[in-house]
């Protein structure tokens, strides 16, 4: 049983997406539900935001964060802007926080990353980075469908918008995740750059060698809420549309196997992986950390 646990930040992810729906969409619903833990606290610094689900969910609220008040609680979720993620993690980390939840990205910058790579090396904490589509029971599932195969991918085609950091990440981590195999971009072109929604996040389309597999990232503009990914086999092909909701495995162009219903609920198993790493205390943090510095000094910085 876990005693205290504060979520910061009751925005979109934080409480916003499901707050009119029964679907899992968010860690407020989740956390509302998770009776393994005794005192739920919520923080935003919008105070409106923060009652809103507090009364939803008859949470507490935290009215200040300090190192105190910090102090007390055994997991804090950060679910706060980009911006933000570094000084709430750096202090988190610090305070030896017990277990972490942050919000993907980690940070926007390599500096920052490094230096939280170094305090978490050199503490006891534990921290989940929410690339939620790894956690997901389905694909677990096709990643063990893939591997019995013994097949390797070729090439990968991605979908996406709104900033190659905050989104693109969520397919390249997925790609990882599903394959074994680290991206170590080389001979990259950059066909598009373009600052189309975050001011420190391009949304960038390029194409790129990693691991003798041709990647090709497609950016579409800010209207379009499109997250797709293809990834070649020769014989086969594994397509992911719908967000991540629907994935087919094809041979020869034949469709040999369809998954549905793969993210409609997707923050049960998110912290399905939290009680794991508390129970397991292993976690994705490195993974992620290096993934973010990757896009960052290729794609960004470069």
């Amino acid at each position: 049983m876990i005693d205290s646990f504060l979520l910061i930040g009751c925005g979109n992810i934080g409480g916003e997406y499901d707050f009119n729906s029964n679907q899992y969409l968010t860690h407020s619903k989740i956390l509302n539900s998770s009776n393994w833990i005794l005192n739920k606290y919520v923080f935003d610094k919008d105070l409106d935001k923060s009652l809103r689900i507090a009364k939803k969910y008859n949470f507490k609220i935290e009215q200040e964060l300090n190192e105190t008040t910090l102090n007390k609680h055994n997991i804090i979720c950060i679910a706060s802007p980009t911006d933000t993620h570094f000084n709430y993690l750096n202090l988190s980390l610090k305070l030896n926080t017990e277990f972490i939840i942050c919000e993907k990205p980690i940070s926007n910058s390599i500096l920052e990353i490094d230096n939280l790579i170094r305090k978490y090396n050199n503490k006891e904490s534990y921290i989940l980075v929410n690339y939620f589509r790894r956690f997901q029971s389905g694909y677990k599932i096709i990643k063990e469908n893939i591997k019995k195969l013994n097949i390797k991918p070729v090439s990968v085609k991605i979908i996406y918008s709104k900033g190659i950091l905050n989104n693109a990440t969520h397919a390249l981590d997925l790609f990882q995740f599903i394959t074994d195999k680290k991206i170590q971009p080389q001979k990259i072109n950059i066909i598009k750059k373009e600052f189309d929604f975050f001011r420190n996040d391009p949304t960038v389309s390029a194409k790129f060698i990693s691991n003798d597999i041709l990647f090709e990232l497609n950016g579409n503009d800010i209207k379009s809420k499109k997250f797709e990914m293809n990834i070649s086999y020769n014989e086969y092909e594994l397509s992911i549309k719908n967000r991540g909701d629907l994935v087919y495995l094809f041979k020869k162009n034949k469709l040999i196997k369809k998954w549905d219903k793969l993210i409609c609920n997707y923050m049960i198993d998110v912290y399905k992986e939290l009680e794991s790493i508390i129970t397991n205390r292993s976690d994705n943090f490195i993974e992620s950390a290096i993934l973010n510095k990757t896009i960052i000094k290729y794609f960004i910085n470069e």
